[in-house]
């Protein structure tokens, strides 16, 4: 899901009329969750400030949860 949202936001001109929505974007991709797509809500806290450590300025989070959380 990541990679597709990421060529969705950032892809580059290919010649056949695809782009991005944000043609030249930079892209950080941080993966918090394991082989089976889990992650708790402290390594989802953990990579949006691992993201913010390196001056990130949009962050495109695709999950869901159940617990309600002040550090997200």
């Amino acid at each position: 899901h990541g990679t597709a949202m990421c060529g969705i936001i950032a892809a580059s001109q290919n010649g056949q009329g695809t782009v991005g929505v944000a043609f030249g974007a930079r892209v950080l991709p941080v993966k918090v969750a394991d082989a089976m797509g889990l992650a708790s809500v402290a390594d989802v806290a953990a990579g949006v400030d691992f993201a913010l450590s390196r001056g990130v300025r949009v962050i495109n989070l695709s999950l869901g949860t159940r617990v309600g959380s002040q550090a997200l």
